[in-house]
């Protein structure tokens, strides 16, 4: 209780979910049975990349056309709320910001909507 938390994902809720989180995890109950946990939602931003960055590249994939695909995403966002991630030739961080949580009554209660890292 009260622990400060800060992650690139916010907890997902049903009853506090976007739009997009609930079509999120509507899909994922109706395809595997059970509520997205936490590991889903931090291995769901990169798959989501990965995606869009194979159907950039092309049918004819190099990995000098997948890091020139990756490279040209400008505030990418998954639709389920976490960081929208950039990279360019010059930088491959994605993301500089991060949600702040805090456990409050035993679930994780959103403090700040972005805290970006960098100026």
């Amino acid at each position: 209780e009260g622990l400060y938390i800060a992650g690139g994902s916010r907890a997902l809720y049903e009853e506090t979910a976007t739009a997009g989180q609930a079509a999120f995890i509507k899909k994922y109950k109706e395809r595997y049975g059970e509520f997205p946990t936490v590991g889903t939602q931090y291995a769901y931003m990169p798959t989501r990349i990965l995606i869009e960055a194979l159907k950039k590249a092309g049918p004819d994939l190099t990995a000098d056309k997948l890091v020139s695909a990756i490279e040209s995403f400008d505030q990418f966002d998954d639709g389920i709320n976490t960081p929208v991630h950039s990279y360019s030739a010059t930088d491959h961080s994605g993301s500089d910001a991060v949600f702040l949580d805090q456990v409050q009554n035993g679930r994780l209660r959103g403090l700040e909507q972005r805290i970006d890292l960098l100026p």
